[in-house]
Parts: C-alpha cells; structure tokens; sequence
C-alpha cells in the first residue's frame, strides 16, 4: 500500500524500483507462489513475514547506533 487509499500494483511498482513490469509481475506471481506475498481481499500485497526478510538490528548494532546518535 502507498497509503491507506492507493495500493500498489504491479506497473506502480516497476515505475518505484525502475524494473520492467514484466519482470515484476513473474517476481509477485513467483513469491506468491513461494507464499512469501499474499494478496488480500482489498487487493493489496502483503509480504509476509516481513522481519525475517529484513532482519532486524542485534542487540550490538543497537548499542553501537545509541553511541554514535547521543
């Protein structure tokens, strides 16, 4: 979702990441098919498990950011 009134879709997409439509529909069908997106009833894409696939700061890299920012 873009905001809560424009959902993202395929060509909005390509356009953001500067990839052919084309190759992004084959990516949404195929994480759609690995069930890493789902589409939901609105029509939006929801990519599942959304930390795991961006991981998230260790306990070290945390510290490290307080020190540096204050």
């Amino acid at each position: 979702m873009l905001n809560d009134r424009l959902l993202h879709t395929p060509q909005t997409i390509a356009t953001f990441t500067r990839h052919q439509i084309g190759t992004v529909e084959r990516a949404l069908k195929m994480f759609i098919g690995f069930g890493l997106v789902e589409v939901l009833t609105d029509g939006a894409y929801y990519m599942v498990d959304i930390q795991l696939l961006i991981g998230q700061p260790s306990t070290e890299e945390n510290g490290k950011r307080k020190s540096v920012c204050g």
